[in-house]
């Protein structure tokens, strides 16, 4: 696969934000995307070339834990990064 560690974060099946993989089970993506944590309407897609058509290269995760940078700030969006485990 050509682009292994770049991500799609979903709700409901719908690709809301993109990310990419910093490190074995953390993805990093942008803060303003308000991910809840244990939600089963949010996953993690890698190794997908195309969302609408299932391949046998994606892998879907679940998020566990939802971190923003302790500084964001969302009405000037400084600092706008978030981790997702």
């Amino acid at each position: 696969h050509s682009r292994p560690f770049m991500a799609s974060i979903q709700q409901d099946g719908q690709h809301v934000c993109g990310g990419f993989l910093v490190w074995p089970r953390w993805v990093m993506t942008a803060a303003h995307c308000l991910v809840p944590r244990n939600s089963p309407a949010v996953r993690v897609v890698l190794g997908a070339h195309r969302l609408e058509e299932p391949e046998g290269t994606q892998q879907l995760f679940g998020v566990a834990e939802s971190i923003a940078h302790p500084r964001y700030n969302p009405r000037s969006t400084d600092n706008d990064i978030r981790l997702l485990r």
